[in-house]
């Protein structure tokens, strides 16, 4: 885990090496974050794709990551919403290509 403040790996230390800063706080929301998406995973080879949304939702809204938003989409797909799953993922590739997809 990295500091926000000044971008240094803390490792599993509360408190930044570097710069003093307390990291309680957010361990804390990444340990969540960790728990949702790996809840969100086994709901989805369990084939609970509403659960598995549920889940995967809780955790993209705590960090906006590509993990988070395929287990979106994957769930989406696998609850038969395809258009839904298809534009979430086009989102993701037009941030890291920065084209428009048509």
């Amino acid at each position: 885990m990295k500091c926000p403040a000044c971008r240094r790996e803390a490792g599993l230390e509360n408190i930044c090496p570097r710069c003093g800063l307390e990291l309680t706080a957010l361990m804390e929301l990444h340990a969540k974050y960790g728990h949702n998406l790996r809840t969100g995973i086994n709901k989805l080879k369990n084939e609970n794709f509403r659960e598995a949304y549920a889940f995967f939702q809780k955790a993209y809204r705590m960090e906006n990551t590509e993990k988070a938003q395929k287990g979106l989409a994957a769930s989406l797909a696998g609850m038969g919403y395809y258009k839904k799953a298809a534009e979430l993922l086009l989102k993701n590739l037009r941030k890291v290509d920065g084209n428009r997809a048509e």
